[in-house]
């Protein structure tokens, strides 16, 4: 049998140790108070209280140019030396026992960092712990470096300068300016770069033999700073490769004062012209200069338009102002008699420009020459009369005539018979002589001209008859003699040495006298010419 004691001790003693248990976990369950809010000797349950302070920076690299500021204030940080700006902030945690509270994640400062001051065109920009490109928001839960530099924000500026039509070498040029600086100016054709000019002023010279003419293209140029910022202007432009000039026709001789020859060109094209290798000048519908003197003259007109086209044309001419020289050498003086048969007239004549040499024989018409320096006129009748009319013509449509005429000695009367058996008397029987026969001797010529003097190269009298005399004379500057005598050998005499090379001037007279005993003198005269081959004359 159990004793009821002894069960309700025990009882008892379990019951004792549920409620210290109890009182243990619901002491361990309550929170410990915080640190703040232990008192001095200590929280409840006893540990050591400490506290732990947490420092934080804001490093600001020091600008080139400008001033960084702060809001709120802390940050002023000017260019120049000094290092960098700084700022900074801290917070305190308690320890118990070694444990502390982690570093607040709020509560920090924060600044709104600004630039200012900067150079013109650019903007601040920002680096390192940065919220922003154009402000700083910067929070110091821990260190922060920040670092500011001026950034260019503005583009150049640029314009264009080029014809709306170009030629075969285009010309352009630009204008162009930045706040950081050009780093050159780019010319671009159809979208190809063509030339590149790093100083102002900005140019270029673009070959266009490429393109077709007439046809259009863009012509763009592009400035680029040294920030490597661009900023471009185009226009369009016409291609005109060719400028065109038409000139009249010339004469190729003319003797006329004035030599017109019509021009024309394109609108936007000015002629000037030329004569041989003198000063061009501006002319326009019309060129007609002056043409003082003989010679070879060459127009050369020239048409250039608005963009550097360029067209020649040339126009040749001769001015001959001057007659042709002609004169008789040899036959009847004018106006002469002459016995019936065979008569030979002869002629000379020169001119650099020669272009026909006519005869008119007896008045039928001019026609050319049968020969060309004589016409003989055949088997003339006793008392008819010829005439011979010789033109020269040159190119240039001057001429010269000169004209001869001449009678034939008529046939003598019938002879009448006395019935004596002798022979009747001349002219009937009148006891008279005959006209006396007139000589029919050459005179063969050959001058050199020498400015305004003559030299005599070639002076030879032939067809001279047995017992023939001859005689000169000279008279002006220049004359070697005043008269001189000849005695013809084998029919022939030559004149041309008597004047022993000398030069003839101008005027100068030259007189030659054939003489026969019985026969009509015949005069052959010479004048000299300044320029000109000598005037022959006969009679």
């Amino acid at each position: 049998m159990h004793d009821s004691r002894s069960v309700d001790r025990r009882s008892l003693a379990v019951l004792v140790v549920l409620l210290a248990a109890l009182g243990i976990a619901a002491l361990l369950a309550f929170p410990r108070p915080a640190a703040a809010e232990c008192p001095i000797e200590g929280c409840p349950g006893g540990g050591t209280v400490t506290h732990k302070t947490f420092t934080h920076t804001l490093t600001v690299a020091r600008p080139s140019q400008g001033t960084i500021a702060s809001t709120p204030s802390g940050i002023d940080c000017p260019a120049g030396s000094g290092g960098d700006c700084t700022a900074q902030d801290s917070q305190t945690v308690t320890c118990v026992d070694g444990e502390c509270e982690p570093e607040p994640t709020t509560g920090w400062d924060s600044y709104t960092l600004t630039a200012s001051d900067g150079p013109s065109g650019f903007a601040a920009g920002w680096s390192g712990d940065c919220s922003s490109s154009s402000t700083c928001n910067v929070t110091l839960d821990g260190d922060k470096t920040v670092a500011m530099s001026w950034l260019d924000v503005t583009n150049p500026t640029v314009s264009l300068s080029v014809g709306q039509k170009v030629g075969k070498m285009m010309n352009v040029s630009a204008t162009a300016s930045d706040n950081a600086g050009v780093f050159d100016v780019q010319f671009w054709v159809d979208g190809a770069l063509k030339a590149t000019d790093t100083a102002a002023p900005y140019s270029a010279s673009i070959a266009m033999d490429g393109y077709a003419d007439g046809t259009s293209h863009t012509v763009l140029a592009r400035a680029v700073d040294t920030s490597g910022r661009i900023s471009d202007v185009s226009k369009t432009v016409t291609l005109d490769k060719q400028v065109s000039i038409t000139v009249g026709t010339v004469p190729a001789f003319t003797n006329a004062a004035f030599v017109p020859v019509s021009l024309s060109t394109d609108p936007d094209a000015s002629v000037k012209c030329q004569v041989n290798s003198g000063t061009a000048t501006a002319c326009a519908g019309a060129f007609s200069p002056s043409l003082p003197t003989d010679g070879t003259y060459t127009y050369t007109l020239t048409a250039t338009d608005d963009v550097g086209n360029v067209a020649s044309v040339t126009r040749s001419f001769v001015v001959d102002r001057t007659a042709p020289d002609v004169s008789f050498t040899d036959g009847p003086s004018e106006g002469a008699t002459v016995a019936a048969g065979d008569i030979t007239v002869g002629f000379d004549y020169s001119d650099t420009n020669l272009a026909e040499v006519a005869c008119n024989i007896d008045g039928a018409g001019f026609a050319p020459c049968a020969a060309a320096h004589a016409y003989t006129f055949s088997h003339v009748a006793p008392g008819t009369s010829h005439s011979l009319v010789v033109r020269v013509t040159d190119k240039a449509g001057n001429a010269t005539t000169i004209t001869r005429h001449f009678a034939v000695t008529p046939a003598p009367p019938a002879s009448g018979g006395a019935g004596n058996g002798s022979s009747g008397q001349v002219n009937g029987g009148n006891g008279t002589t005959p006209n006396k026969p007139r000589l029919a001797a050459k005179l063969s010529s050959g001058f050199k001209l020498k400015g305004k003097n003559t030299l005599v190269r070639k002076l030879v009298l032939s067809g001279l008859p047995a017992g023939a005399k001859v005689k000169m004379r000279c008279k002006g500057h220049g004359c070697p003699f005043r008269s001189k005598s000849f005695k013809p050998s084998h029919g022939k005499v030559n004149l041309a040495k008597a004047f022993k090379g000398r030069k003839l001037a101008k005027g100068a007279k030259i007189e030659i006298d054939v003489m026969l005993p019985g026969a009509s003198k015949q005069v052959f005269k010479l004048s000299t010419r300044s320029g000109k081959k000598p005037l022959v004359k006969s009679s």
